[in-house]
């Protein structure tokens, strides 16, 4: 192309040709530099795309050390529910501010059942008859529950992946294993949900955003165990959740 140009040139008026060929010369020079401004230019964009990748990446491990770390805490079907939902807000977006960092709960039947195998007991039946019907259908539901090796809270939280080791079964909230592990946890928020066992002092003093306990029931209604069954037993036409 540049060589018709050229001949084109030779043949235009002297002054007309030579002007032609300054502008000639000028396009000749400006395409020996195309390649190597466009071999600059991709690597402009290549480091640019890679700055901005390594940016993200930052921002996303910034945003997960600064997420708040939640502990459950939880043994019926009823807490399940609820971790379920929290598990799930916090798995919606990664820019969540929070994340359930460990999932406590009291295996059913054995050592440590106490207030956990009751709360069982009270999901399977809610018995209105008489006192020797009721203690019946409750040491059937707590048998049934002996056998089982997960309680709800526990079933869920596998299910939803949490780590095995982020599941916390103690026997009491006293013991001393698990408050250290939650020591080293350090987490900044508890809920807790029918979880069945008494919280110790040194336990509470270790959120700095307090511990929260979610009662399917408008307390200072239905206070204890099974307040959901109890509610239905009693016929009430309207109940609540107390935070």
């Amino acid at each position: 192309m540049l060589c018709f140009v050229r001949h084109a040139i030779c043949t235009c008026h002297p002054s007309i040709a030579a002007h032609l060929h300054t502008e000639l010369t000028a396009l000749q020079l400006l395409s020996s530099h195309v390649p190597l401004l466009k071999h600059q230019s991709t690597q402009h964009f290549s480091s640019f795309a890679d700055n901005a990748i390594q940016q993200q990446q930052q921002q996303q491990q910034q945003q997960q050390q600064q997420k708040k770390k939640v502990v459950f805490l939880g043994t019926p079907k009823f807490s399940a529910l609820v971790l379920r939902d929290l598990i799930e807000a916090s798995q919606k977006l990664a820019s969540q501010p929070f994340e359930v960092a460990a999932v406590v709960s009291r295996r059913p039947g054995g050592k440590g059942a106490g207030h956990g195998g009751r709360h069982a007991a009270a999901e399977s039946t809610c018995s209105c008859s008489s006192s020797s019907n009721e203690e019946e259908a409750v040491d059937g539901s707590r048998r049934r529950a002996s056998r089982a090796q997960y309680s709800a809270v526990e079933t869920m939280a596998r299910e939803m992946g949490v780590e095995p080791g982020s599941i916390l079964c103690p026997a009491s909230a006293k013991e001393e294993e698990f408050l250290q592990a939650l020591e080293a946890l350090q987490p900044d928020l508890c809920i807790t949900a029918a979880y069945g066992c008494i919280l110790p002092e040194r336990f509470l003093a270790l959120p700095p955003l307090g511990t929260i306990n979610i009662h399917p029931s408008l307390l200072p209604m239905y206070r204890g165990a099974a307040p959901v069954q109890r509610a239905l037993c009693d016929g009430v036409s309207e109940t609540g959740v107390s935070l």
